[in-house]
């Protein structure tokens, strides 16, 4: 007897609710969408087609196999490089931009009521090298904001509040729809505080966690607005020296904006006076930045970082956004940095094929361990990624 109408295989057995149905391939096997690890991917069609035939023998026999030969060939084609490599240019163009993971929830009743001037803290955004970062509420406005507050105990002592202090007074020189907006600072009993526009989203690379590479055309369009709030900073002479994906922040229109500024380096812009040519935002002789992004000439002086060094991190940010892990990857720090240094500049295509060859042009480009074979500002990074 065929089995009834209502009944949903997909649903009942792996768990593929009717909103996604018909599944495509990744989703049918469980793994994560466009999944690079062959033993991942045959490993989950394994458990699934054993989990089919254990209910071969009861009333939906016919049905489980039906699936279990569907499985069989998502498997098939996913682990043969040439079929999977089609199938995901076949697949990606279908996609949507990825909806935002949703927030967990932070019970605000834990740190509702501390209250800093006119604001109350509700939930914990983040926690930094220098202080944590709260949702809060502006209580005359009732307006939602993120306020940084300085540890009391954070490296580098009293020095820290002055450093603090200058980035301030910088940052909010800086006005652009890709970069955060600062409103306000100041200081409780002692503890400093800085309150900057809350954006309600995601940064890129917990984007990048939950739903794997982007299609192409959202992934150029990240890089362009990063790229757009970058150059304005430039333009001040703010160079931001930690681009990557954890430090862009996506908020539910589609809207990036650049956040991070922890280790800029600020030098000869508008922003200062001639008394104050350049300042630094961070403790002298370190070297800073995230290693899997960081350019040659960084890791051998970070006091020599410029917008150079940012146009190479967005390049390899650019790496994550259409690969899914960054140019260079190595468990020892100093592999790293001999990797940025000497070795050869992967190819995005050979991942993507789909992408463009403008787009795997410009990208070794940016990736020049040269700096000035790289483009030299972001209005040139932009000009390049728009016309492909």
């Amino acid at each position: 007897m065929d089995p009834p109408e209502w009944f949903d295989p997909y649903h009942t057995w792996l768990g593929i609710p009717p909103e996604e149905q018909p599944p495509n391939l990744y989703r049918l096997l469980g793994v994560r969408l466009f999944e690079e690890k062959g033993e991942v991917i045959e490993h989950a069609a394994d458990q699934r087609m054993a989990h089919l035939r254990a209910l071969q023998t009861g009333r939906h026999g016919a049905l489980s196999q039906q699936v279990l030969n569907e499985v069989a060939a998502a498997r098939v084609r996913l682990l043969n490089a040439e079929k999977k490599a089609a199938y995901d240019a076949e697949l990606r163009p279908s996609l949507t931009a990825p909806p935002l993971p949703e927030s967990p929830a932070t019970p605000t009743d834990e740190i509702d009521g501390t209250v800093f001037d006119h604001y109350v803290l509700l939930d914990l955004l983040a926690s930094t090298r220098t202080g944590p970062i709260f949702k809060a509420k502006h209580r005359p406005m009732n307006r939602l904001v993120a306020m940084k507050i300085l540890s009391s105990d954070a490296p580098a002592g009293a020095d820290l509040v002055e450093r603090f202090y200058r980035k301030v007074q910088i940052l909010a020189g800086l006005q652009h729809p890709n970069l955060v907006t600062v409103h306000d600072a100041g200081q409780r009993d002692g503890t400093h505080y800085l309150v900057m526009q809350y954006i309600d989203g995601h940064d890129l690379a917990r984007m990048i966690r939950a739903f794997g590479p982007l299609p192409v055309q959202h992934a150029l369009n990240y890089t362009v607005q990063a790229a757009s709030g970058l150059g304005h900073a430039h333009a001040h002479g703010v160079y931001h020296r930690n681009v990557k994906p954890a430090n862009l922040l996506v908020d539910r229109q589609g809207v990036l904006r650049v956040v991070g500024f922890g280790l800029a380096r600020i030098e000869g812009g508008p922003l200062l006076s001639e008394e104050n040519p350049g300042v630094e935002l961070t403790v002298a002789g370190r070297v800073l930045g995230t290693r899997e992004y960081m350019p040659p000439e960084q890791a051998i002086s970070s006091a020599s970082a410029n917008h150079l060094s940012d146009i190479y991190s967005l390049g390899c940010t650019l790496h994550v956004l259409l690969t899914g892990r960054p140019p260079y990857v190595d468990k020892s720090r100093s592999a790293l940095a001999a990797a940025h240094l000497r070795a050869p500049i992967p190819s995005i295509r050979g991942q993507r094929p789909e992408v463009p060859p403008g787009v795997e042009e410009l990208f070794r480009r940016m990736l020049a361990k040269d700096p000035e074979k790289r483009p030299q500002s972001m209005d040139e990074v932009i000009a390049r990624l728009q016309g492909v």
